[in-house]
């Protein structure tokens, strides 16, 4: 019975951590109105002392624009020595850029595709710009106006991006906890929408995930991508203010 009270309490600090969190806006909201979500990925760390999560939420802010708008922001949880939970300045990571000089977005509002620009570098690899609407329409993505945006040629271009720009193991190792190890990786899961006043602590993913953590036993976590909402179409709002 102590066991499972003792149990029961470390479940209940997890989940008080990541409600904090979002009071304070530093836990990911999917349809941040400054931000058109293109993916996410979400690793859960533990040690014998310790447990950690990252979410990586990789989007185009409006408010930075161009290259600086596209960015992997690493949201950081847990209870290793030195963590600092939520989102800081230091942990936005950029990986796109212009080659050879020619500017891949407008110099203008930095919000679209230069027309004349015909390519751009994606975590290192050059990739060809899409110009042609009609491309995006067959990808059932609306185009508004008579540029495409950032956003939309991100959202194109990312299934033919094999090896995303999220971190990798050994880089959340070295802004998390080196004790740390990785438990599993998360493509999909259901995410709580925090403008409807929903928290982590009343969202079925983040709950497994807290016994999970309590009970060092991630077995079942593997069935969160059956009922999932991150993809970036559930969250239409995300970007538009």
């Amino acid at each position: 019975m102590i066991e499972w009270i003792k149990k029961r309490r470390e479940v209940k600090k997890i989940l008080q951590q990541l409600d904090s969190c979002a009071g304070e806006f530093t836990f990911p909201m999917l349809d941040n109105g400054y931000v058109y979500l293109i993916d996410s990925r979400m690793t859960l760390f533990s040690s014998k002392n310790y447990w950690g999560i990252t979410i990586e939420v990789i989007g185009f802010s409006t408010r930075g624009g161009g290259h600086d708008g596209i960015n992997n922001a690493v949201h950081i949880y847990g209870n290793f020595p030195g963590c600092r939970p939520g989102l800081q300045n230091e942990n936005f990571f950029y990986f796109t850029d212009d080659i050879n000089g020619q500017k891949a977005f407008d110099e203008e509002y930095q919000f679209y595709l230069n027309p004349h620009a015909k390519s751009v570098l994606i975590d290192g690899i050059e990739y060809e710009l899409v110009h042609q609407k009609e491309q995006y329409l067959k990808a059932e993505i609306s185009i508004d106006g008579d540029y495409i945006g950032i956003q939309d040629y991100l959202r194109l271009i990312w299934p033919q991006i094999v090896e995303k720009p999220f971190l990798s193991t050994e880089k959340l190792l070295q802004i998390t906890h080196r004790d740390l190890n990785e438990k599993i990786r998360l493509e999909e899961w259901w995410h709580p929408d925090l403008v409807e006043d929903e928290l982590p602590s009343k969202t079925e993913t983040f709950i497994k995930i807290a016994h999970a953590f309590v009970n060092d036993d991630f077995n079942r976590l593997s069935k969160l991508s059956e009922s999932t909402n991150t993809n970036w179409r559930n969250w239409p709002e995300g970007g538009t203010l």
